[in-house]
């Protein structure tokens, strides 16, 4: 009889250690799909920043095209608080201008225009910035289109 309950006793405990290695599996299972799940959300919402930014670039470029033309004129005053009202608030969103001076790089910028004078840049130099490029965290929303030195 206490052969019976001890191979009883072992076979319950197998059962039960099967049991909670399933559990163990389990849970591990969710944390990982929980972690997968907040990963998406997080670069959902990301995306869904870039997407509202890059819409609003031409906005800027605008205010820019504006203001190039300046006369120190109170509107004109005006409208650099504007435009600078915006580049802050855009960058509170993660918007970081991308930089294009030296070396052209095509991850980053766009040649558009290749420049034939005689100066004395090198061969491959950025030599002018026709369009501003942005990056919204981490990631390339609009390439700088530039002039380069041929």
């Amino acid at each position: 009889e206490i052969e019976r309950m001890n191979a009883e006793i072992e076979t319950l405990k197998k059962s039960a250690d099967e049991a909670i290695g399933d559990a163990q599996r389990i849970q591990a299972e969710f944390n990982n799909f929980r972690k997968r799940n907040a990963s998406v959300r997080a670069e959902s919402y990301d995306d869904g920043i870039r997407e509202t930014i890059k819409n609003i670039l031409p906005v800027l470029d605008n205010f820019e095209r504006a203001l190039a033309t300046s006369d120190g004129s109170p509107f004109s005053k005006g409208m650099e608080q504007i435009q600078k009202q915006l580049l802050d608030c855009l960058k509170k969103s993660g918007l970081e201008e991308i930089e294009a001076e030296g070396v052209f790089d095509p991850n980053m910028h766009d040649a558009v225009m290749r420049d034939e004078d005689d100066s004395d840049a090198e061969s491959g130099t950025i030599t002018a910035v026709l369009q501003k490029g942005y990056r919204v965290k981490g990631k390339i929303i609009r390439h700088t289109m530039v002039k380069v030195k041929a």
